[in-house]
C-alpha cells in the first residue's frame, strides 16, 4: 500500500542552527532541490500555459515561444543548480561527523553518494563549460564560436507580431541548442541531453537522502 503524504509544519531555526556548519549545508541542499525540482519539470512537462478565465485578454503563456526553448531555458538553469548542489555536497563529504553518521545511517547509500561525486567529477569539465557560457550568463564568446561553427542549414523561427505576446525570436533557441551541444557528435546529441536529465533526476534522490540522514541524526521524526 502506498501511504498518502503527511504535512506537518517545522521551524527551520529549531532544524538548521545557523552555528551548526552541516545544518547551513542541509538547509541549502533543500533550497537547491526544490530549484531543480522545478526546472526538471521545466524540461519535462509537455505543456506549459497561464490561463486566467476572469482576464478579459490572454496573458503571455510560458510556452508562446514553444516548448523547445522552454526546456532548453530550464536545462541550462539546472546545469547552474547543480553545480551549486556539488559544491555544497563537498563541504559535506569533507566533514567527519557527517560521513560517520551517514556510513552507520545507510553505507549503501553513502556509496551511492559518492558514486554520484565521481559521475559529477568525470562530467565536470563539460557542465562547467555549459554552464560557463549559458548557465548564468549569456558569454559573448560563446555565442561567437556557436555562430561561427553552426550548420548553414540550421535554422530558427523568428515571429513578429503586433504586441509583446505574438513577437518571439525561436531562433534564440537554435544558438543556445548550437551551445549546450558543442562539439557533441549528432549522432550523440539526444544521449548527451538524456544524461544531464538522468544525473539532475539523480541529484534529488542523492539531497533527501542527505536530508533524511540529517533529521534522524538531529533526533526529529521523519513526516514519512
Amino acid at each position: 500500500m502506498i501511504l498518502k503524504s503527511r504535512i506537518r509544519f517545522i521551524s527551520p531555526h529549531k532544524w538548521f542552527p545557523s552555528d551548526n556548519p552541516v545544518a547551513t549545508v542541509v538547509a541549502r541542499l533543500c533550497v537547491l532541490r526544490e530549484d531543480l525540482y522545478i526546472e526538471l519539470l521545466g524540461v519535462a512537462a509537455e505543456d506549459i500555459f497561464l490561463t486566467i478565465p476572469t482576464m478579459q485578454s490572454p496573458l503571455p503563456n510560458m510556452d508562446d515561444n514553444g516548448d523547445a526553448y522552454r526546456r532548453m531555458y530550464f536545462m541550462r538553469a539546472s546545469l547552474r543548480t547543480l553545480f551549486e548542489v556539488r559544491g555544497a555536497i563537498l563541504v559535506l563529504v569533507k566533514n567527519k561527523e557527517f560521513v560517520q553518521h551517514y556510513e552507520k545511517w545507510d553505507k549503501p547509500r553513502f556509496q551511492e553518494l559518492k558514486d554520484f561525486l565521481a559521475e559529477l567529477e568525470k562530467n565536470l569539465s563539460e557542465f562547467k563549460r555549459i554552464r560557463d557560457a549559458i548557465g548564468g550568463h549569456v558569454l559573448p564568446q560563446a555565442i561567437t564560436k556557436a555562430l561561427d561553427t553552426m550548420d548553414y542549414d540550421e535554422i530558427g523561427k523568428y515571429e513578429l507580431g503586433r504586441t509583446m505576446k505574438e513577437t518571439h525570436f525561436g531562433f534564440a533557441g537554435t544558438i543556445c541548442a548550437q551551445i549546450l551541444l558543442q562539439d557533441i557528435p549528432k549522432k550523440e546529441k539526444e544521449e548527451h541531453l538524456q544524461r544531464i536529465f538522468t544525473l539532475n533526476m539523480r541529484t534529488t534522490q542523492v539531497i533527501t537522502d542527505v536530508f533524511t540522514a540529517y533529521i534522524q541524526n538531529r533526533g526529529f521524526p521523519n513526516p514519512l
